[in-house]
């Protein structure tokens, strides 16, 4: 079986080279599935021109097109350090062999293909994954597409069955597996025994969607995808004890509002750093718990797989897909009423009172991450699982 990974130099698999040239952070949540680990399952790549990682018009007059895209997606071989020889790279799934070659795209990119791109792969009969992150951008016209795929496969990083936003917008006939996040080997906490701060962190983006097409999909009176987040972010200062605040709010904070900052109480490195070259795996292996609230969409922040390994003990909303990962609440997280911030310092206080029950979650969290969301054990998951949809 071969995994053909459509347009890998545009997401999170390794450096972007936009990002190289702008200086902007790189994530490699998807770095696993290029890891020479995957002996079952054969990795290639494909370039359709529908993709480039620059945002500037005459950058993308060149580079959105088979060519442009050919040599984009080769010097993005480079600029990781990877031999161009080492993976086959299509340029259509017409080269494709539907019964063994897998294609993995994401949403964000088939809504925006040409009509003679979707052909392509309307036109391919082998099995087509869709990764919903960021689905939120365009829910009617990702499902639009999937919907005239013929062998679609939706993937996404929870269980979204009960979630009304997707069920809003997506048939629950569609093929699904879960890919959950995978945590990052750097913040693996080290034997060593470190006196906690006893606070909460609070990590992650507010965005804020003020886009009318995306604002009819979210419902009347909602254009926060994190509504959680934001009620943190603006109430946090008044809870000194109980949160350090490190999130970021593009809507609020404006290009060099430093007093606006100072007035919100944000951690002091916040003012000297942009949020995306703030250390988290500091905060994680420094502080006792930490909250990053999930998208209204039914996803979960990526953050909070790799503060569970710093043994940062993750507090979220009472929600069934963590049940469905197999986490417990009060076992391997803490939950807390969903959407309730009251309910939320109430918890945080609770824990900070009760070290000992903290220190417990604490390990028991960090164990569950360890064996669950550790790189190896998602790449073996996604193996069976496209080794049982190819039955």
């Amino acid at each position: 079986m071969k995994l053909v990974l459509l347009n890998p130099h545009t997401f999170h698999f390794r450096k972007i080279p936009a990002r190289f040239f702008n200086g902007k952070k790189n994530l490699f949540r998807y770095s696993y599935l290029l890891d020479n680990h995957m002996n079952e399952l054969e990795i290639a790549l494909m370039a359709n021109g529908s993709r480039t990682s620059f945002q500037k018009n005459y950058l993308r007059r060149v580079l959105l097109n088979k060519v442009g895209s050919f040599l984009e997606i080769v010097f993005w071989l480079l600029l990781n350090r990877i031999n161009p020889l080492r993976y086959k790279i299509y340029s259509t799934t017409k080269k494709l062999d539907p019964s063994s070659d897998v294609l993995f795209t994401f949403g964000v990119d088939i809504c925006q293909m040409t009509p003679n791109q979707l052909d392509d792969l309307m036109n391919y009969e082998g099995m087509i994954l869709v990764h919903l992150t960021h689905y939120f951008y365009d829910p009617v016209g990702i499902a639009k597409v999937c919907g005239k795929l013929s062998n679609v496969v939706i993937v996404s990083e929870s269980d979204l069955t009960n979630n009304a936003f997707f069920g809003q917008h997506f048939s629950k006939e569609f093929r699904r597996i879960i890919l959950p996040f995978a945590f990052a080997e750097r913040f693996v906490e080290e034997k060593i025994n470190v006196k906690r701060i006893n606070k909460c962190v609070a990590v992650g983006t507010v965005l804020t969607i003020n886009q009318p097409n995306y604002l009819k999909s979210f419902g009347d009176g909602n254009n926060v995808l994190q509504p959680m987040r934001k009620r943190i972010f603006d109430e946090a200062a008044h809870f000194p004890e109980e949160f350090v605040n490190i999130m970021r709010d593009p809507a609020s904070l404006r290009l060099g509002a430093v007093e606006n900052r100072k007035n919100l109480n944000l951690d002091e490195s916040q003012i000297e750093k942009s949020y995306y070259k703030i250390e988290l795996v500091d905060y994680f292996k420094s502080h006792s718990m930490f909250i990053s609230p999930e998208e209204f969409t039914g996803l979960p922040s990526s953050n909070f797989v790799d503060g569970m390994i710093s043994g940062c003990v993750y507090l979220g909303a009472n929600l069934e897909f963590y049940e469905s990962f197999g986490m417990r609440s009060g076992i391997h997280f803490i939950s807390y009423k969903e959407n309730d911030f009251e309910d939320l310092v109430r918890t945080i206080r609770y824990y900070q009172e009760n070290s000992d029950e903290l220190q417990r979650i604490s390990q028991a969290g960090k164990n569950f991450a360890a064996s669950n969301f550790s790189p190896e054990r998602i790449r073996e998951n996604l193996v069976a699982d496209l080794q049982k949809l190819s039955l």
